[in-house]
């Protein structure tokens, strides 16, 4: 693991003054490597600041314990949060949330990934989209149903199809990636991808998190958020 390793994050509401309902887990070393982390909390009135804010909090705790604890694991036990927090207290028991985790250790990075935040990796050779959205739309997508430009206005295109709650279902999806020198490694909750396109802006060359991140945050503020808005970013 590069010790030079810098990273930049930021986390907002929607609108000044308004709760967030994004929770992030900034890069944080933990054994022999780097943990980070984006929820974004569902339900609104139901608890979704909640949920996100008690998802970040258990995977940051059981990562602490056991550092090679598998996602699986990870995940079952953060959704098993939720179900006992919403056993005790039961108008908490339509809150949900995203969780996307990256663990990054000796120049291999793991996620596990279940809603519709983004892990993309930029490197000299351009930008890659390694997670896939859990959304409505982009399982039409997958199916061959309907194309991009078909769905451009599809009124469910933001439901989930997979999150964390204490009832809902879960999928968690996997992903082991090779890190080169210098490769950059964005994350990002679906307040920054639904306001940027993304694959585009990522084409340019950034010196640092520091410029992406800035220059994420200044498109997003000024073409306006639909929703609450985060991004990590850490080079190697």
């Amino acid at each position: 693991m590069n010790s030079e390793m810098i990273g930049c994050y930021f986390s907002k509401p929607k609108l000044q003054g308004q709760t967030n309902q994004d929770h992030i887990l900034p890069p944080t070393f933990m054994g022999n490597g780097i943990v980070m982390a984006i929820a974004d909390g569902i339900g609104g009135d139901y608890g979704g600041g909640t949920a996100s804010y008690l998802a970040i909090n258990r995977a940051k705790e059981l990562i602490f314990d056991a550092p090679n604890i598998s996602m699986k694991a990870l995940f079952a036990n953060t959704k098993q949060q939720l179900i006992d927090t919403a056993n005790i207290d039961p108008s908490l028991s339509r809150m949900g949330t995203t969780l996307t985790i990256c663990m990054i250790e000796a120049n291999t990075l793991r996620i596990g990934h279940s809603g519709d935040c983004r892990v993309y990796i930029v490197s000299k050779e351009g930008c890659r989209q390694i997670t896939r959205d859990h959304t409505e739309l982009q399982q039409l997508l997958d199916e061959g149903v309907f194309t991009k430009d078909e769905l451009k206005n599809y009124h469910r295109k933001n439901v989930l199809t997979s999150a964390l709650s204490p009832e809902g279902k879960m999928t968690i999806d996997e992903h082991t990636v090779g890190l080169q020198q210098e490769d950059f490694i964005l994350m990002v909750s679906d307040g920054v991808s639904k306001a940027i396109e993304l694959e585009s802006v990522l084409t340019h060359k950034f010196k640092n998190p520091m410029q992406l991140c800035n220059e994420l945050l200044s498109i997003v503020e000024t073409t306006g958020p639909s929703d609450d808005f985060s991004a990590i970013c850490i080079q190697i």
